[in-house]
């Protein structure tokens, strides 16, 4: 696989057609049909020598369609060689995520988790399962040599497996059976903090979780170690990971599950400095027709101000069940009470997807925020990664657009503001035209390449788009530049449209243009400063 990477991306600096390059970008290409894959490239960390570890995790061959996912390292230099990458395997168990940590004396930390594999359509599901998780720690030095393991197991409750196996309504069942998480990892006052939730298996859709909070030292033993019931099904089974931050007066822990009352108001936990309970607290979100609004995939981020990032996907503000929206919170709960600073939708009339693996970076002066917009609920469609660049104050300071090729659907994995003020974006796509090839992209962008639109064009980045493309009535224009126009001509020169820019969007009504190619172009400071081509079906 790693030959067949490295030619990939040979062919791709000689014959792809690119009139850019940022820094450096690493791709990795495998067929659908592969009967082992890489599955995804998910989250990153950079570490003090600038180079860069990747989770990243494999799968074995497909039963039914269904494949087991194991987990793996891959690391990086700051340059984007691939060095070494590793991968390890439990029979009969999966693994979903895992958090790296560099320790002080430079050696890295993996910890994550070993479920049963309870899909009877995966290679690795066993019939007499296991009813015990892991939860693992594993020391490697610089270069992915291990050093050090160690494992606890974590007895699962599986009452309501049975019924849950019988159940022909409900076949989500390494989402939704008897399992833990682990939600956060991190260093605070030389020691690692974390948390962990165990919940029941969700027959008819709910059951009884609970929270756990950590200290452990460098060498995987528990400082300490408590438990509180998050009761009727408190935890969301759909999150991800960085769901706990610390503050000022203790540990925050979010999550969004809603209970068998459809409650949804009360879903963060917050605990002293000792990880004694204090309270349960709620988050506000923005209302839709009176009743709240679901999230999913919430995560959350200390900013280097002393604030917390909640990013998530939203219910759209339209009862469209297959429209959801990218969303962004700045919070503090340093009183006790959560209290929203600032707030940003992007809302749409597409299924839009936050990143799934990053809350939020930050820069010297702001954050950066990105998101895939119209990746689609079936994923059928072009499809682009918004890279947002805000002050303190939420104000857009410039977007821009990555499409890394036409006539893919690309998603956003996570993103990465390195130290030296540039964007790590990891992000996977598959191409429309031939839907087994899917590629994983690594992309290093300099920190100037958020600076002007020659800059961000330098770095195959976009600062306008058209969709849906094709299209039938309507074409909509989307940029963040400000005074702006477009303009919009047929395939013989003549212009059909003309506006004035004075939304982050512009729909045009093209009901009554004919059927064939349109060049549109967006006019800025007297000059082109994006173009295209759109399709009126």
């Amino acid at each position: 696989m790693k030959a067949k990477t490295h030619f990939l991306i040979a062919l791709a600096l000689v014959f792809g057609g690119k009139a850019f390059a940022q820094e450096w970008e690493f791709v990795r290409t495998f067929d659908s049909s592969d009967p082992i894959r890489p599955n995804c490239m998910q989250s990153m960390t950079e570490l003090e020598s600038g180079d860069i570890i990747v989770n990243a995790s494999w799968t074995d061959p497909a039963v039914n369609g269904i494949r087991s996912e194991n987990p793996g390292l891959m690391k990086f230099s700051s340059d984007g060689v691939l060095e070494k990458e590793i991968y390890w395997y439990r029979f009969g168990y999966r693994s979903d995520d895992q958090y790296i940590i560099e320790s002080p004396d430079h050696n890295i930390i993996v910890m994550g988790h070993f479920l049963p594999d309870r899909d009877p359509d995966c290679a690795n599901y066993v019939l007499e399962g296991s009813d015990l998780a892991y939860l693992y720690f594993y020391k490697m030095d610089s270069d992915l040599n291990m050093i050090d393991s160690v494992e606890y197991l974590i007895p699962l409750d599986t009452t309501n497996n049975a019924a849950y196996y019988q159940s022909t309504s409900q076949q989500l069942f390494n989402i939704s059976m008897a399992k833990i998480k682990l939600t956060s990892a991190f260093v605070e006052d030389g020691v690692i903090v974390g948390s962990y939730t165990k919940t029941q298996t969700r027959y008819n859709n709910y059951a009884l979780d609970s929270l756990f909070f950590f200290k452990m030292d460098f060498d995987g033993n528990f400082l300490v170690h408590k438990g509180i019931s998050l009761g009727d099904r408190g935890s969301d089974p759909y999150a991800f990971n960085d769901q706990m931050i610390s503050n000022d007066i203790g540990y925050v822990h979010y999550h969004s599950g809603q209970n068998s009352a459809k409650n949804i108001g009360d879903n963060c936990v917050l605990v002293d400095k000792d990880f004694n309970y204090v309270k349960t607290m709620g988050v506000d979100v923005p209302p839709e027709s009176g009743w709240p609004r679901r999230i999913d995939f919430e995560m959350v981020r200390r900013s280097p101000w002393g604030t917390t990032f909640l990013s998530c996907l939203i219910d759209h503000v339209t009862t469209k069940t297959s429209a959801h929206d990218a969303f962004l919170q700045e919070m503090t709960e340093n009183t006790g009470t959560v209290v929203v600073l600032h707030r940003k939708e992007a809302i749409t009339d597409d299924y839009d997807m936050t990143a799934l693996r990053s809350p939020a970076s930050f820069t010297d002066d702001g954050i950066i925020w990105a998101y895939t917009r119209d990746r689609g609920l079936w994923r059928d469609h072009d499809s682009w990664i918004m890279i947002e660049k805000l002050n303190r104050n939420f104000e857009l300071v410039q977007e821009v657009y990555y499409p890394y090729q036409e006539r893919t659907n690309l998603n956003c994995n996570s993103y990465y503001v390195t130290r030296d003020g540039g964007v790590l974006l990891l992000s996977y796509c598959h191409e429309l035209d031939n839907t087994n090839i899917n590629h994983y992209i690594l992309t290093k962008f300099p920190a100037e390449a958020f600076v002007g639109v020659e800059e961000a064009h330098d770095n195959g980045l976009k600062v306008a788009i058209a969709y849906p493309n094709p299209g039938k009535d309507v074409l909509n224009i989307r940029t963040g530049l400000k005074d702006a126009c477009v303009e919009v001509y047929d395939m013989s020169g003549r212009m059909v449209y003309r506006q004035d820019i004075t939304e982050n969007v512009t729909a045009i009504d093209a009901g009554d243009w004919a059927e064939g190619v349109y060049v549109w172009k967006v006019m800025a400071d007297g000059r082109e400063a994006e173009c295209g081509k759109w399709i009126k079906e």
